[in-house]
């Protein structure tokens, strides 16, 4: 018999796989993008179904935009954490989930690394990213070697293509969304 408590939710797992195994350079494939991505996600989903009244197929729309709305705000979209979002605002899992869903994200990293990174022609992941934020603001600029400013302040705020040690990011910008300084032009 099944028991629902022991429940996996395998959707995302299929959508991340396809990720890691396809689109190893994609932005949304890496640790940073899975992990941030899952975490904020799911943890928005999970505070709508326990803090909201509102009728499941709202707070299944509502959730699921804030979700995606946030990642792509803090520049860590991740495709399968959106699909999670959605199912996680349904109503029929628990905090206990989260944590597996987190492991879970957390296994299929590392296998997906071991696996990607047997064959010469691939590499998996292109950059791990969570040294990428500094510690004055969740998305700000990296800084340069040795905590110094970053190639944008110390350019005047333009970065070029040959300034940056980040992978290529396939249309995506790189730009920070949120900055340390409110008052700092865009």
């Amino acid at each position: 018999k099944r028991n629902p408590d022991y429940s996996l939710v395998l959707g995302p797992f299929g959508a991340l796989m396809t990720l890691q195994y396809n689109l190893t350079a994609a932005p949304a494939s890496q640790p940073r993008n899975a992990m941030l991505g899952q975490t904020i996600s799911l943890t928005i989903a999970l505070g709508m179904t326990y803090a909201t009244s509102l009728p499941t197929n709202i707070r299944v729309a509502l959730g699921t935009s804030l979700a995606i709305m946030s990642m792509a705000r803090l520049g860590i979209t991740h495709p399968p954490a959106g699909a999670a979002a959605l199912l996680f605002t349904g109503g029929k899992f628990s905090w206990g989930h989260m944590g597996i869903m987190l492991a879970g994200n957390a296994i299929a990293i590392a296998s997906a690394t071991l696996i990607n990174d047997m064959n010469v022609k691939r590499q998996y992941p292109t950059f791990w990213g969570f040294g990428r934020w500094d510690v004055d603001g969740i998305c700000g600029p990296p800084r340069a070697a040795g905590g110094g400013d970053s190639a944008e302040q110390k350019s005047g705020g333009e970065t070029t293509e040959h300034e940056s040690d980040e992978p290529s990011n396939l249309g995506v910008s790189t730009e920070p969304l949120l900055r340390a300084d409110p008052s700092q032009e865009v």
